[in-house]
């Protein structure tokens, strides 16, 4: 078996559960942001990228100076980690990316418990 990466995306911990409207309203408003700047600036990407064959770096740097420019502000929808960092958790990790099934790493991953400040109170 081959280990495929974990594609991108937002992950938002369940142990925060009720803060999970927050987190897709959040998510809403940051996509709807950056669809409209796509919009908005499209046609020069395609123009420079394709039409004069510069590089895709130069171009996003030129419009991320345009939008510094312009005062242009994005909301991004920032969770920090709540999972506390340790070997046994990145063992676990490495365990699940190499399971073709949950049946397959189910048993052989190492209970984690951790106290969040203010949620879940054991």
């Amino acid at each position: 078996m081959t280990s495929n990466p974990i594609p991108s995306g937002k992950m938002f911990p369940l142990t925060m559960a009720h803060r999970l409207g927050d987190y897709i309203a959040g998510t809403a408003v940051e996509t709807i942001e950056t669809e409209k700047l796509i919009s908005q600036y499209a046609s020069d990407i395609v123009e420079n990228v394709y039409g004069q064959s510069r590089p895709i770096e130069d171009v996003m740097g030129d419009i991320h100076e345009k939008l510094k420019s312009n005062g242009v502000k994005m909301n991004r929808m920032e969770v920090g980690n709540v999972y506390a960092q340790s070997s046994t958790m990145e063992d676990n990790i490495e365990i699940w990316k190499k399971s073709d099934k949950v049946s397959d790493g189910r048993g052989r991953v190492t209970a984690v418990r951790a106290r969040l400040p203010g949620c879940c109170e054991q």
